[in-house]
């Protein structure tokens, strides 16, 4: 055999292979002629380029969007899947779409644990009554914990499965903004430390506590011996530094259940749980001496000290409530201001 009938052996075998593709999909009809080796085939040749076209688009589209378009399914026997995840998800979860599909655990097991049992139920209760779902949680994504949203929504198959269309995408951003806006509302912005009506929202859990379980609870009021001194001969900058200062010296000494306050001005609210009243004046001792030992720049080279007057007050009547408390503890503070400052007294 020559290299010409070769060549034509090799495209007859590739034809051949071809015809019998085709009539295996069921689209051609092959006819063999039995008086000799002619054949002749029937079938209908297709156009697809629109639709590789319009997969073609739709998959940049995918790939423009800012997060994982994605197809979720739940069968029967409560078996999940993703049929279908964009390929941005390697993005997120460093996953390819195949592997997402041949295993969803690569999806769920990138969940932070403190959300993943609150996503499922979520997911549940959407499934049962077919609402709209969406979702907040953290994901393992390249190694750090990102924020991330889902939101679909829900169809009942023919064999009873559920199946939602939807999109994940990251909200760091925007948790940040929430987180940063919530700290603003409940501290005040020069110390760190809450404010006054978070200080009276903590007074009140603590009240509600006492009440029902009868745990011991005291709060100390604190207010800085001749503030105005320090802002007139130094300065308001100075003055930020010595608020800022005993606010330093609050975290270094309260316990991590303790809250502390800004009441306003240089007058500070601890709040201490568990805690009876023999308990808050060594507390409010420690506080006051650990700033009388502490120095403050003047800004022109010089160092100056300053004092804290306390006052404490223990929670002893159920039915008093915040006010009564807070009032008992600044009358406690009068007294130790009139005793001569830099003291604590008790109400």
């Amino acid at each position: 055999m020559n290299n010409s009938q070769l060549l034509h052996a090799d495209r007859s075998a590739a034809v051949l292979e071809a015809v019998l593709e085709l009539t295996e999909s069921g689209l051609w009809e092959l006819e063999i002629d039995s008086g000799g080796p002619s054949m002749r085939m029937i079938g209908v040749v297709r156009d697809v380029t629109r639709y590789h076209d319009q997969e073609s688009r739709w998959q940049r589209l995918a790939r423009s969007v800012p997060g994982i378009i994605y197809t979720f399914r739940v069968d029967t026997q409560g078996r999940a899947s993703f049929p279908y995840t964009s390929d941005r998800v390697r993005d997120f979860y460093g996953v390819t779409p195949e592997e997402v599909r041949r295993d969803p655990s690569c999806i769920f097991d990138a969940i932070h644990r403190d959300d993943f049992s609150r996503l499922m139920e979520s997911i549940e209760a959407s499934r049962r009554h077919l609402t709209d779902w969406q979702f907040e949680y953290r994901a393992r994504a390249g190694g750090t914990w990102r924020w991330m949203e889902a939101r679909s929504s829900p169809e009942r198959e023919p064999d009873g499965g559920t199946v939602w269309q939807g999109l994940i995408y990251p909200v760091d951003e925007r948790k940040a903004l929430e987180d940063k806006l919530r700290r603003l509302s409940l501290t005040d912005e020069l110390t760190g430390l809450y404010n006054r009506r978070h200080l009276l929202a903590c007074m009140d859990e603590e009240i509600a506590r006492f009440r029902r379980y009868g745990t011991p609870f005291a709060v100390v009021m604190l207010d800085l011996d001749h503030f105005k001194q320090v802002n007139d001969t130094w300065g308001h900058a100075v003055g930020d530094e010595v608020l800022k200062g005993l606010a330093r010296l609050f975290r270094e000494r309260l316990r991590e259940t303790d809250i502390a306050g800004r009441a306003g001005g240089e007058e500070f609210l601890l709040l201490l749980p568990n805690t009876d009243e023999a308990g808050a004046v060594a507390m409010a001792e420690g506080v006051r001496q650990g700033l009388a030992a502490t120095s403050f720049s003047d800004g022109k080279g010089g160092a100056f000290q300053v004092t804290v007057s306390g006052g404490v007050a223990a929670m002893r009547d159920p039915a008093e409530e915040h006010n009564h408390l807070w009032s008992r503890a600044d009358r406690a503070l009068y007294r130790a201001k009139e005793a001569g400052r830099n003291r604590v007294r008790c109400r």
